[in-house]
């Protein structure tokens, strides 16, 4: 943990000693000043006085919270740093695995004002020294990607049911096309968790259990109602897979929108915006 915490992080807060005294020093000389200097009390030099006088009683105590506050959550990021066994990761799965809110942009402050060492940001990757990566992050998700990939294409060759090996295709097609997204996008692999922790697992379950069936030479009542049930849960299985993917792009829908409207509201404002039907504009407004 020590390797990732700055010599500022480390030693004993000090300064804040002196600081404090030369501070209450400057009120209570400002408060004495105000008391003789104004005993009738002008309200408005009274009231600037005992500002300055607060002020510089808190200071002190504001700067060493501050300081407490940034070294406190430091500590955390290098105890992570320090157990984290990849040396590159996203930066964007920094709150999830830290539990700290807004981890990226307390990362970036940590690093500017000095209280973290040997680790660094590149684009949207943490970065730390010291440690080795035996493949970069995008191939190593890659390459999880497409054995995940491969595993579909060889169940769908173990199936002959020209309609299952249809569904297979669309959750093939569908799969591929949140993988590509996580890939361009890492901050949005929250978003489809619970789609590979749990949907995807279970649908191999289920083709699996399906392939195995179909190749019995008695197709008994039991085989027959399980294959039944499973051909059927298949079309519920792409409806989910569909707005899963839909769910993620529900931000980029919001921008859009947004966008939309702030161009809209220009071009009217400019003169720009489409006249309705039969509206004629001269030269001139006339």
């Amino acid at each position: 943990m020590e390797q990732y915490l700055s010599g500022k992080a480390r030693r004993p807060h000090r300064w804040h000693i002196p600081v404090g005294i030369f501070s209450g020093s400057l009120g209570a000389l400002a408060i004495e000043v105000c008391v003789e200097d104004f005993p009738g009390g002008d309200l408005v030099i009274s009231l600037l006085a005992y500002a300055l006088t607060l002020g510089l009683v808190l200071l002190p105590g504001i700067l060493v919270l501050m300081w407490r506050v940034r070294r406190h959550v430091a500590r955390r990021f290098a105890a992570f740093f320090a157990s984290c066994p990849d040396a590159v990761f996203p930066l964007g799965h920094l709150s999830r695995m830290t539990h700290v809110r807004r981890a990226p942009v307390w990362l970036r402050t940590l690093i500017n004002k000095g209280f973290l060492q040997n680790v660094g940001i590149d684009g949207g990757f943490v970065r730390l020294a010291g440690k080795t990566a035996a493949e970069p992050p995008r191939q190593a998700a890659g390459r999880e990607t497409d054995d995940i990939l491969l595993r579909i294409r060889r169940l769908n060759d173990d199936i002959d049911n020209e309609t299952v090996s249809a569904h297979i295709d669309r959750i093939e097609e569908l799969t591929a096309g949140i993988f590509r997204l996580i890939q361009d996008r890492p901050e949005r692999a929250d978003a489809a968790r619970k789609f590979i922790n749990y949907y995807l697992p279970t649908t191999f379950r289920l083709l699996e259990a399906y392939s195995l069936m179909e190749k019995q030479t008695y197709q008994g009542e039991n085989i027959r109602l399980s294959r039944q049930s499973i051909e059927d849960v298949l079309t519920k299985i792409i409806q989910a897979i569909e707005r899963q993917q839909d769910r993620m792009f529900q931000s980029d829908a919001m921008d859009v929108e947004s966008e939309i409207r702030v161009l809209e509201t220009m071009m009217s404002a400019d003169g720009l915006a489409a006249q309705r039907e039969g509206t004629v504009v001269r030269a001139g407004g006339r």
